[in-house]
C-alpha cells in the first residue's frame, strides 16, 4: 500500500480542521482521517476571535458558523453576592454592548464535527468513521493499525498527527503527558432544553444599558468563589451549562444529571434560568490543565488540540490554540514535502507552543481566588483582555509562520512569562488581603462595567505594528503592576460601580497603541 502524506487520528475540531486546513493549503498532499466516535457530542463550544479568524480567513467556513452555528455577543461576567440571592438584573456585571468587529461564534461541537468530516471527504480526505487506531509504530513511514467490528487494517503515512483529544493516544505511548499540579480542576456540563430567556430576565434598565442586543448570544459566566458556571446558547434550542472549580471544591452530586441541576440552581439568578429546564445528556472531567512535554517532531509526528496540552475554559481558549497549532504543523508539512531540513524550524515551533501554553497558564495559576469579585475582576479583566487583543495583531498578519518572528518571540519568552507570573502573583495577593478583610464581595451587586474595546480600536488590530504590539504589553504591565502595588501598599480604594474600565483605559492611554 502507497503510504499516505498525512494520517490524522481523531476526527473532533483539532482533527477536522486540520484535514480541512491542508486540502486547501496541500492539494496534492494525500490525508486520511480516523474518528471511531464521530457525532459524539463534546463541549468547546465558545469560539473566540483568533480562532474564529482562523475557520473563516484561514478555512473558508464563515458561511457554515453564520448558518449552522450562532454568533456570539462576546464574554459575559456576571457577579453575586457571597449568598448568590440577587435576582438576574441586580447582579454586578461585565460585557459588552455591542457586537464585536471581529467575530466570534458559539458551536454545536457535535454538529460542527461532523459538518467537518463530511465536507473533508467530499474534499478527497479519506474518512474511517467507527474504526480506531491501536497504537503507532513509528518509522520512515509511520505504521497504524485500525481496527473497526473485528476488522483490521494497517496504514501507513510519512506524517501521524494525533488529535484524539484526552485520550492522548501518541502522547501516552511515548510518555509525553504532563500533569499541571499548580491548577487542579474539575468540571461537570450538560445540554439543557428549556433555558429561560436571559434577555427578558432584568429590568428596562438593565436591557437598555446594552442598547438591547442579546446577552443571550454571549457565552454568560456566572462567577463564583473559586469557580465559575458557564452558560452557552446553541442552535436547535438547546443551551450548554456547566460548572468549573478547583478540584478542592468538587461535589459528589455533580456526577448525576440531578445533582448537577440542584447544584446550578443554588444562585437565584441560574434558579431562575433553569426553573423550565431540562438536561438531555452529562458530561465530567477532572485535572483540565496538563501539557506535554514535545508538540511535533522532526521524525515526522505531531500532537494538535487536547491531544496536546490544555490550560483552562474560562476565557475559551481551545480554538485559539488549534489555530496556532495546525497553521504552524501546516507550514511544517509543506516544508517537509518541499524537501527542505525540517529539524531547526521544528524546534523553533515546538519552543513556540511550549511558550504559549505557559503564557495562558499564567492567566490562571493562583487567580481562581479572584474570580468571585467584581471589583478585583475589573482590573483582571483590563490586563487579560488586552493583552490578548494585542497577541491578536501578529496572529492576522500572519507573523507566526515567520521564522525570524518565532526566534524574536521566543528570545523574549523569559521576561513575557515572568512578568505574567508576578502580576498574576499580586493579584493573588490582593484578593488575599480583601477576603482577610471580608472586602472581597463588596462590589457584587448593582455594577456594571462595558468590557470597552470599541470598533475603531478593533479595526486597527490588523494593521498595527510591532513596536504598538510591544508597546501596549509593556504599558498593561506598568500599569496594572502599579496599581496592584498601590493598593497591597495603601489599601484598596473601592473602584466606582461603573465606568472604571473606561477610566483604566484612558488613563493607561490604550488607544495610544491602537493606531495603524
Amino acid at each position: 500500500m502507497t503510504a499516505l502524506d498525512v494520517l490524522i487520528l481523531g476526527g473532533g475540531l483539532s482533527g477536522g480542521l486540520l484535514a480541512r486546513q491542508l486540502r486547501r493549503s496541500l492539494p496534492e498532499a494525500s490525508v486520511a482521517l480516523v474518528e471511531p466516535d464521530a457525532g459524539a457530542p463534546r463541549v468547546g463550544e465558545s469560539m473566540v476571535e483568533l480562532g474564529a479568524n482562523y475557520l473563516n480567513r484561514r478555512l473558508g467556513l464563515s458561511h457554515l458558523l453564520y448558518r449552522e452555528h450562532l454568533p456570539k455577543n462576546g464574554l459575559r461576567f456576571f457577579f453575586d453576592r457571597e449568598a448568590r440571592d440577587l435576582p438576574m438584573g441586580r447582579l454586578s456585571e461585565i460585557g459588552q454592548s455591542a457586537f464585536s468587529f471581529h467575530p466570534s461564534f458559539q458551536v454545536d461541537r457535535a454538529r460542527l464535527d461532523d459538518q467537518l468530516l463530511a465536507c473533508n471527504e467530499a474534499d478527497g480526505v479519506r474518512i474511517l468513521r467507527g474504526w480506531r487506531a491501536r497504537g503507532v509504530e513509528r518509522g520512515r513511514p509511520h505504521a497504524v493499525t485500525v481496527t473497526r467490528e473485528g476488522a483490521t487494517e494497517t496504514l501507513r503515512a510519512r506524517w501521524v498527527v494525533d488529535a484524539t483529544g484526552r485520550r492522548r493516544l501518541l502522547g501516552r505511548q511515548l510518555g509525553l503527558h504532563q500533569p499541571e499540579p499548580r491548577h487542579v480542576t474539575r468540571a461537570a456540563w450538560c445540554r439543557v432544553e428549556g433555558f429561560a430567556d436571559l434577555d427578558a430576565e432584568g429590568p428596562e434598565p438593565w436591557r437598555a444599558r446594552c442598547h438591547h442586543s442579546s446577552r443571550g448570544l454571549a457565552t454568560s459566566h456566572f462567577m463564583l468563589d473559586r469557580g465559575w458556571i458557564w452558560v452557552i446558547p446553541l442552535r436547535e434550542g438547546r443551551t450548554s451549562v456547566g460548572q468549573v472549580g478547583l478540584a478542592s471544591g468538587w461535589r459528589k452530586e455533580m456526577a448525576s444529571r440531578e445533582g448537577l441541576m440542584a447544584v446550578l440552581r443554588e444562585g437565584a439568578a441560574l434558579r431562575s434560568l433553569l426553573r423550565d429546564a431540562r438536561p438531555v445528556d452529562l458530561g465530567t472531567a477532572k485535572d483540565l490543565a496538563y501539557s506535554t512535554t514535545r508538540y511535533v517532531s522532526a521524525e515526522r509526528w505531531a500532537l494538535v488540540g487536547e491531544a496536546a496540552a490544555f490550560t483552562d475554559p474560562l476565557f475559551s481558549p481551545g480554538t485559539d490554540l488549534i489555530a496556532w497549532q495546525n497553521d504552524l504543523l501546516t507550514d511544517l508539512i509543506r516544508r517537509d514535502l518541499a524537501g527542505e531540513d525540517l529539524a531547526p524550524q521544528v524546534e523553533r515551533v515546538d519552543a513556540f507552543h511550549r511558550h504559549i501554553w505557559r503564557l495562558n497558564m499564567g492567566l490562571y495559576v493562583g487567580q481562581y481566588d479572584n474570580l468571585g469579585s467584581f471589583d478585583v475582576w475589573r482590573l483582571r479583566y483590563v490586563y487579560d483582555v488586552f493583552n490578548y487583543f494585542n497577541n491578536l495583531t501578529p496572529y492576522l498578519q500572519d507573523a507566526h509562520l515567520d521564522p525570524a518572528w518565532l526566534d524574536a518571540t521566543l528570545a523574549h519568552a523569559p521576561v513575557a512569562e515572568a512578568t505574567n507570573a508576578e502580576v498574576g502573583g499580586l493579584f493573588a495577593q490582593l484578593s488575599a488581603r480583601l477576603r482577610a478583610e471580608g472586602r472581597l464581595f463588596e462590589g457584587n451587586a448593582d455594577g456594571w462595567d462595558e468590557g470597552l474595546f470599541d470598533w475603531g480600536a478593533q479595526r486597527a488590530l490588523r494593521d498595527r505594528s510591532p513596536a504598538s504590539v510591544e508597546g501596549l504589553r509593556k504599558r498593561l504591565y506598568v500599569g496594572v503592576r502599579q496599581r496592584l502595588a498601590r493598593a497591597l501598599r495603601d489599601g484598596w480604594a473601592r473602584p466606582p460601580a461603573e465606568g472604571w474600565i473606561r477610566g483604566l483605559f484612558q488613563e493607561l492611554r490604550l488607544y495610544k497603541e491602537f493606531a495603524p
